[in-house]
Order: C-alpha cells, then sequence, then structure tokens
C-alpha cells in the first residue's frame, strides 16, 4: 500500500528520482507531448494522452461528451488532435493503481499532468479518498485540488461502482 500519494505537475517529475521505489501516472494531452519527462527511474509507468476538458467547458460549444466514446470517436469538438477523456482511461488508470498498490516496492503513487492542478488532481483526490486511513501522507504540500477535473474524478467514480 502507499505511504504517500502526490500530484504535481511536469516540470516538477523532471527532478523526482525516485530508485524504483514510486509508480507514476503521466497525463499529458497532444500539444504537451514534446514536454514529457523521463520516467525510467519509477518502479511502474502508465502513460496516458487526454486533453483537460472537463464537463460544461466553454470550449465545448455546448456539446457534451459521451463517457464511453469508442476510439476514434473521442475527439474534442474544438480540436480533432485532441482527445478527451473516457470510462476506457478511467479503467486503465484504476487497473494501473490496484496493480502498483499491491506491489510491496511501490511506497508512492505520482501523478502528474501539465499543470499539476486538474487532471492529476482528480486522480490523486479520487484516490486519497478511496484509500483514506491507508496513506500515511498526502503529499499536497501547498497544492488544493479545488481545480480538479471534474469530468475525470466522476468517470473514475463509476468505474469503480461508485456513481456520483
Amino acid at each position: 500500500m502507499f505511504k504517500e500519494i502526490v500530484f504535481t505537475g511536469v516540470d516538477s517529475v523532471r527532478h523526482f528520482r525516485p530508485k524504483g521505489r514510486a509508480a507514476v501516472i503521466s497525463i499529458l494531452d497532444y500539444s504537451e507531448r514534446g514536454y514529457q519527462p523521463s520516467l525510467t527511474d519509477f518502479a511502474a509507468v502508465l502513460m496516458l494522452e487526454f486533453e483537460d476538458v472537463s464537463d460544461g467547458s466553454p470550449v465545448l460549444f455546448g456539446k457534451t461528451l459521451p463517457d464511453d466514446a469508442p476510439v476514434g470517436q473521442d475527439r474534442c469538438p474544438h480540436n480533432v488532435e485532441e482527445r478527451f477523456c473516457t470510462l476506457r482511461d478511467a479503467r486503465l488508470i484504476h487497473e494501473f493503481v490496484e496493480r502498483v498498490s499491491n506491489d510491496p516496492r511501490v511506497q508512492t503513487l505520482y501523478i502528474h499532468c501539465f499543470a499539476g492542478q486538474s487532471r492529476s488532481a482528480a486522480v490523486a483526490q479520487y484516490f486519497l479518498e478511496k484509500y483514506a486511513g491507508k496513506v500515511a501522507d498526502a503529499g499536497f504540500g501547498n497544492r488544493s485540488t479545488a481545480a480538479m477535473n471534474k469530468r475525470l474524478y466522476r468517470l473514475l467514480s463509476i468505474t469503480d461502482g461508485n456513481k456520483t
């Protein structure tokens, strides 16, 4: 089980040297690919690519994003190069966290997105609530989950069977 769960931005992850004692979930979008840090020192890595767009976002021009859009139909209406997060992404996150939480080498779960305040915050908030009492340190420092991506948080809840 994790001793801490930490969410942060891409720049901070570049300085981490976990030496196999941590796992990382990396969430960037198509336009952020060039910022991907080296993640070779982590015991386990999940790399996802989806836009930081949430339900009700003004860039959607009033369109609703389907939760379980098939591959290829998961493109953002404001930019077809970008895809939005779906239940498929939430399931991948759950499977990864379940697997690494049982790995005795992994003490810390890092989650990073570009700025470290919305996609990564949603994942951290969700799993801190799920593992409440089992994680010694939230590792937030001065970070807040107030700006978390509510769509991603909601999809994580759905895929865990705890609909909110």
